[in-house]
């Protein structure tokens, strides 16, 4: 899967949904335990920076609301 992050223009290559959110929460400049700390409080600041309510119940729903709200474009090979 290759994922462009709108806001950067930055293009990485994964292999699923949980890839994405790895590759995410490691590039983060705060550090979080897991990735399911890391989706809330993206998810959080999404809907104070934006009101942009985005799901953090799995990896999958996350990267699905990301493309959704226009985050990231999504291609596969």
């Amino acid at each position: 899967m290759i994922v462009k992050f709108l806001d950067t223009n930055q293009i990485i290559e994964v292999k699923d949904h949980k890839s994405v959110v790895d590759w995410m929460r490691n590039d983060s400049p705060t550090f979080y335990n897991n990735n399911s700390a890391y989706m809330k409080a993206y998810a959080k600041r999404a809907v104070i920076a934006s009101n942009i309510d985005i799901r953090a119940t799995s990896e999958e729903e996350f990267v699905e609301d990301l493309y959704k709200f226009d985050l990231i474009n999504l291609g596969f090979k």
